[in-house]
């Protein structure tokens, strides 16, 4: 390596040894001065780099091919070695495509890359990981991260020949060699599965990338690594053919996915353990599959804002969001949204969710020219939808009447484990619960629910489902019953409720109440499978 400074000194010092002041004509002496400077051009091309400013090198080498005709591995992970071992610095790499037959490792705590021109790094492995992100020497954490986040990799286009490889593994060796802080700007990722995070690897960021894996992974987490996953950003980003663009399956991973588009590939996100955050992503496809999956312990999907656009025009008969509960009963999995947008192309043959997962979702809004599902599931944070665990019950709250609230009954369910029982210890008691979610004017209430019943019609008895409004402070609006069930119903029976008024003027919350007055104690009724959809 060498300096603007080391080669001026060799300049000055080569025409002190000439004696350029003894030539006796101007012609001698402007002859000498070209040799001068076709021995300091052939010097400073001798060196690998040529520094611009302080620590910034430009990639070239004899062995460091740009044409991509041979293979620059050992050359450039020489060159990488050695601007590492002076200190790091930003490596500046001209237009070209640069093959490489084995991986290279990356140093984000001393190497900035960055493209000047239109720059390729071709990958032809067949299997494994072409790049490997770590650190260059063992630091305490205060001064990786230091150094770290003065880095990134910025402009360039990595390519792999197979798919079945990986493009990066982010990966530290749990001694001191971390593999965090790191940002990759500007970049498109191509050819194959894209970027793996693994041990170490914390506050990542993929910024402004255009991210093609071929239908395999674009962010890869996988479980049983250590100490990784924590606050992993991609910001702006374009996901195309992937057949995951988003696995987590790290307990302690947490994805947040910001002014992103996921399009056209099989599956958007599926979370197996940790978190994934989406906040103002676009997600379009033409797939008939779970474009969501949520399974596992501690699982959970968090939604900001979403535009969904499914373009399956053959019938659907896969739901978009897949919500299924972990077999821990403490933590399961789930699903929260605030807001999705929704546009279809033909008429839905399916639910929106599907499973056990507790979920909400606060609002859905189609295009104009969009046609509703069927039926959104709308739970509250814990899964009272399957009535699988006692959370089921605390939940809800007990009905505004004095009411005995019903319980879980492990023998009678429609699916799952449980079903919600309603009943009464004495004879004249009553029993209900009540849920309240948001809702505003214009809104219309559904529901759908499996029932059972047992001696309604002997005790002549009735079940009510009754829909309240309320104001901001929670004052009644108005009220209408709007099933009233007096028969008795032997097998798990599915109803559907679609009422046709909607939420009046003033309205901000909506409550459902399910309750049963002076019953005797051969009365019961069970609910399972409850969805409530607002509109």
């Amino acid at each position: 390596m060498g300096t603007k400074d080391d080669c001026k000194d060799a300049y000055e010092k080569q025409a002190d040894s000439d004696k350029i002041e003894s030539f006796t004509s101007m012609e001698e002496l402007q002859q000498e001065m070209k040799k001068i400077k076709i021995q300091f051009e052939q010097y400073v091309d001798s060196i690998q780099s040529i520094i611009d400013s302080n620590n910034e090198y430009i990639l070239k080498g004899d062995k460091i091919d740009p044409s991509g005709l041979s293979d620059s591995h050992a050359a450039i992970q020489n060159f990488f070695d050695n601007v590492a071992q002076n200190g790091g610095g930003v490596i500046k790499v001209p237009k070209g495509t640069y093959r490489y037959d084995f991986p290279l490792n990356y140093y984000p705590d001393k190497i900035s890359l960055i493209a000047y021109g239109n720059v390729t790094f071709r990958s032809t492995q067949s299997l494994g990981h072409s790049i490997h992100i770590k650190a260059f020497e063992k630091l305490n954490v205060k001064e990786y991260l230091e150094q770290a986040h003065l880095h990134k990799i910025y402009g360039i286009r990595f390519s792999a020949d197979n798919k079945n490889s990986f493009i990066f593994l982010s990966k530290g060796d749990n001694k001191g060699k971390y593999a965090s802080a790191w940002t990759i700007e500007r970049c498109s990722i191509v050819g194959s599965n894209c970027i793996e995070i693994n041990n170490d690897t914390w506050l990542a960021n993929i910024e402004k990338c255009y991210i093609n894996p071929k239908g395999g992974y674009g962010i890869y987490m996988p479980k049983g690594g250590i100490n990784y996953g924590e606050k992993i950003g991609i910001l702006n980003c374009t996901f195309d053919e992937s057949g995951i663009a988003i696995y987590n399956n790290n307990g302690e991973g947490d994805i947040k996915v910001i002014n992103t588009s996921i399009d056209y590939g099989a599956k958007a996100v599926i979370v197996n353990g940790g978190e994934v955050t989406l906040d103002n992503v676009f997600v379009e496809s033409n797939k008939n599959e779970h474009w969501f999956e949520i399974e596992g312990y501690g699982a959970q999907l968090n939604i900001s804002a979403i535009q969904i656009v499914d373009k399956y025009d053959k019938g659907r008969t896969e739901e978009l969001f897949r919500v299924h509960d972990s077999s821990d009963n403490l933590m399961g999995a789930g699903l929260t949204a605030e807001s999705i947008r929704l546009m279809t192309t033909s008429t839905p043959s399916t639910f929106l969710v599907k499973g056990k997962g507790r979920t909400i979702i606060n609002r859905i809004d189609t295009f104009k020219d969009a046609n509703k599902p069927i039926v959104s599931r709308y739970l509250n944070k814990l899964a009272f939808g399957d009535c699988n665990s006692i959370n089921s019950i605390h939940e809800w709250e007990n009905h505004k009447i004095s009411s005995i609230k019903p319980v879980l009954d492990f023998s009678e369910k429609y699916e799952g484990i449980a079903s919600i029982r309603f009943s009464v210890i004495n004879n004249d008691l009553s029993t209900g619960q009540r849920i309240q979610f948001l809702c505003k004017p214009g809104e219309m209430v559904r529901l759908k629910y499996h029932v059972k019943t047992k001696n309604l019609q002997y005790t002549q008895k009735n079940f009510n489902i009754e829909r309240r409004f309320l104001n901001n402070k929670g004052y009644e609006i108005s009220r209408g019953i709007i099933k009233n069930i007096n028969t008795d119903i032997l097998t798990w029976t599915e109803q559907l409720i679609v009422p046709s008024i909607e939420a009046p003027p003033g309205t901000h919350f909506v409550e459902i109440n399910c309750f049963g007055e002076n019953w005797t104690t051969e009365t019961s009724v069970w609910l399972d499978d409850i969805v409530i959809n607002i509109i």
